[in-house]
């Protein structure tokens, strides 16, 4: 991408009406910092001719059915990251209400429902037919709430906050669920590797299992794919959660969970509407008009890069307050769908057993050793 604009770890958000300063989402600088690490990371314009082909492809099946498709269901577990000392409810050991606001606000956004805050009229906006779900099954097949909660501080990680290294390559890949059967989120105090705050980031798909891409398990493999230890989601533990719905302790201007819905739509492939550039770089999808750099506050006319063409602020995937915020497009619910579809590590998901709740003969079972030759 041209003039990628380090807006995370270069400079950070004054939210209005506070004195902490946050990074609204450092997913690139997260990327740019893994790909450092790991530079056959494939990059992401390399699959961009096929998601446009399939883009085309799905645009015409749209055409015929008028319709998006079925709905998908995601198993999500939620790990809690809190300090030593924190009951549940209280501090980073968030409520269990506020996760569950949490799911809902997700299934508002991503299925555009009417009389929520995830509605509106717009006819460039989707219902992408994504729903989230607390798991029912976890990893060894017994029962679970889907939330796990750790006394990071007993684990040896420190006291919080954690830097980003610190998640990528301590907590993360200690605590993850098989991320084929589940979309894992980590609730914690998360900062940049300087200490600034951040709201959340989130991995990328791994592209390089894109069906129709070289390296999709057929004849040119590659030799390095993205971390299957690391895969997920990330979010401040004063951004998980609803006010309006009730949840306690969440931050005023981050008040209604739409950090979560950007970060997940991340996790699906979506740029920012920016591009993470100027006026030249766009973010693919036709039906979100150009615009250069991120949009924060609530503006009410602010100019994209076209004249006379108003910026979509409401847009999940800028930067904008979340009061502000109300829609996915149809080119965005289409990318995220072909990912789903297509990727490896979210097509698993569709028919994830995690949302099976173990019956009560299976669950008396799992645990029986199995006799070895």
């Amino acid at each position: 991408m041209k003039r990628l604009l380090l807006s995370g770890f270069v400079a950070a958000l004054l939210l209005h009406g506070q004195t902490t300063r946050y990074i609204r989402c450092a997913t690139m600088e997260v990327d740019s910092a893994m790909r450092a690490l790991h530079p056959d990371w494939p990059r992401m314009d390399e699959y961009e001719p096929l998601m446009r082909q399939k883009v085309s492809e799905k645009k015409a099946l749209y055409e015929q059915a008028r319709t998006i498709g079925g709905v998908y269901r995601i198993p999500v577990v939620v790990h809690v990251i809190h300090n030593n000392g924190e009951t549940e409810g209280t501090g980073m050991n968030i409520p269990t209400n506020n996760i569950i606001h949490q799911i809902e606000v997700l299934n508002e956004d991503f299925r555009r429902k009417p009389g929520t805050p995830g509605w509106n009229n717009d006819p460039r906006g989707a219902d992408v037919r994504i729903e989230f779900v607390l798991a029912k099954r976890d990893p060894s097949g017994n029962p679970t709430t889907g939330i796990v909660r750790i006394n990071g501080t007993t684990q040896g990680w420190g006291a919080p906050p954690y830097a980003t290294n610190v998640l990528e390559n301590t907590i993360k890949p200690n605590t993850v669920w098989d991320p084929n059967r589940y979309l894992n989120i980590w609730v914690t105090n998360v900062v940049d590797n300087s200490g600034n705050p951040i709201l959340g980031y989130a991995q990328f798909p791994d592209l390089s299992g894109l069906l129709g891409m070289p390296g999709d398990g057929a004849s040119n493999p590659r030799p390095c794919q993205q971390s299957a230890n690391t895969d997920g989601v990330v979010i401040l533990y004063t951004a998980f959660g609803s006010i309006p719905k009730g949840s306690t302790g969440v931050d005023a201007v981050i008040s209604m969970g739409r950090t979560a819905t950007h970060e997940i739509g991340h996790w699906l492939g979506l740029r920012h509407t920016w591009g993470d550039g100027g006026c030249n770089v766009d973010d693919f999808c036709d039906d979100t008009p150009l615009c250069s750099g991120s949009h924060f506050g609530c503006a009410a006319n602010p100019t994209s890069c076209i004249p006379g063409v108003r910026r979509m602020i409401e847009n999940y995937m800028d930067y904008s307050d979340d009061p502000c915020m109300n829609i996915f497009t149809l080119e965005q619910a289409m990318r995220m769908r072909i990912v789903l579809e297509n990727c490896p590590r979210r097509r698993t998901l569709i028919t994830s057993p995690a949302l099976v709740a173990p019956n009560p003969v299976d669950a008396a079972l799992i645990d029986l050793a199995i006799p070895q030759d």
